[in-house]
């Protein structure tokens, strides 16, 4: 019963709204950061990166796996081994000759017993890879969240502008009628119905200006989001509460460097296993001229069965000097890390400062918008009553609007000042 009340009373409200109301979409900053990521061709590189390295991984599994080869050979040589023996005629022994053309056809098996560790040690190379290509893709998308912010703000700023400009030209619109109406009683001069009028085309003019910059913006934002934004959509502004402790840490650039690092230790443990034997199974299946038994002029078949070790125990101290290479590199990386931080201090001061900046400036708007206001409605009156011009009044009028528009930017430019804070942080 209560469903059907409130379903009822729904219906009768849309039957009250006007036919022409439309319902004003409202559009937040998270939603188009989200949106931008989803719709931006990068971010499908992740299912990209994720099968790549699953198909190395694949790879890297199969040398656990046995190898088989077919090897076939026919070769034509140019003596064979003989055996000469010095016996006296009486002796009716004869040693056979092998043929000087031979063919061998064989099945080769091999399976790795003992690697070194090589092969895990490259499978986590690879998870550290796929992290780092992934981490990659990450900052780029971080920097389209950047990108939307300054969008998003820009409409903000331009709109709050024009919504200003069109209260002006009201109260101009308005003090001209009366302008008007004394100029046509004799009390004030076409001149002062003028200045009014070409204070209206300034306004007009400048809000045409800006309608073109909004929707430039728009479709901008549009081509980020994948999205369809109207002149009259409203953009909210955002409140942001923000955190002075921070860490380097939390930044994508720094955790690029840290895997980077951690590439070059993974790097520098399959140096090590090359100074560690191999050990292989193998097998070998064939048909060939000869066989095994080089002395049997004919085709036959064989078979081998053997296990091999594999130990390089004197390369010239080539791995020696890779590692050196590794430790090298690993601190370049460091100091990269170090001058990161350090400069991340820098920008931090510096966005602090900038919000700092703002706070102040607001404070100061608040009381320049009250006593320009003032101004304002002392020269509006004074226009009526034949004490000042129109010029004046005009210029009077311009410098409240001014005022408000200062006080309304700086707002905006202090939450905007924010969120340039946390995304310096890495806090999008």
């Amino acid at each position: 019963m209560k469903n059907r009340i409130l379903i009822s009373m729904a219906f009768l409200f849309m039957l009250k709204l006007p036919a022409n109301a439309q319902f004003v979409q409202q559009v937040e900053l998270e939603d188009c950061r989200e949106k931008a990521v989803q719709n931006f061709p990068i971010s499908r590189q992740y299912q990209m990166l994720e099968e790549s390295s699953r198909l190395k991984v694949e790879n890297l599994n199969a040398n656990y796996l046995p190898q088989l080869d077919l090897n076939g050979q026919a070769t034509y040589q140019s003596d064979v081994t003989k055996v000469e023996l010095d016996l006296p005629p009486t002796f009716n022994v004869s040693i056979p000759e092998p043929s000087k053309d031979q063919y061998k056809l064989t099945l080769d098996l091999s399976q790795v017993i003992y690697d070194g560790g090589a092969t895990s040690k490259q499978k986590d190379l690879e998870g550290i890879k796929l992290e780092a290509g992934k981490t990659s893709v990450a900052l780029q998308l971080y920097q389209i969240k950047e990108r939307v912010n300054q969008i998003y703000f820009g409409i903000i700023l331009l709109k709050k502008n024009k919504a200003l400009l069109e209260v002006l030209k009201e109260t101009i619109s308005a003090k001209l009628k009366t302008i008007k109406s004394a100029a046509e009683h004799g009390t004030a001069l076409k001149k002062d119905v003028n200045n009014l009028k070409a204070e209206l085309l300034k306004i007009e003019q400048n809000m045409n200006n800006l309608e073109v910059e909004i929707r430039s913006r728009l479709q901008m934002l549009s081509s980020f989001t994948g999205e369809t934004y109207q002149a009259e959509t409203k953009f909210v502004v955002p409140e942001i509460e923000i955190d002075l402790d921070y860490s380097a840490a939390n930044r994508l650039e720094y955790r690029i460097l840290e895997l980077n690092q951690e590439k070059l230790g993974q790097n520098r443990k399959l140096v090590n296993s090359k100074n560690i034997p191999r050990i292989y199974g193998f097998g070998t299946a064939g048909y060939g001229q000869p066989g095994l038994n080089m002395l049997a002029d004919e085709f036959e078949s064989f078979y081998m069965l053997g296990i091999k070790l594999n130990w390089n125990i004197w390369n010239w101290n080539e791995n020696k000097k890779e590692k050196h290479i590794l430790s090298l590199q690993q601190n370049i990386l460091e100091t990269e890390k170090e001058a990161f931080g350090l400069n991340l201090d820098i920008e931090l001061q510096s966005k602090i400062a900038e919000i700092e900046k703002y706070q102040g400036m607001i404070k100061k708007d608040a009381e320049i918008l009250e006593l320009r206001s003032e101004i304002a409605e002392t020269s509006s009156s004074q226009l009526d009553n034949g004490v000042i011009t129109t010029s004046d009044y005009i210029s009077d009028m311009n410098a409240a609007t001014r005022a408000k528009l200062d006080l309304e930017v700086h707002r905006i430019q202090l939450i905007k000042a924010k969120i340039d804070y946390k995304s310096s942080k890495g806090e999008l």
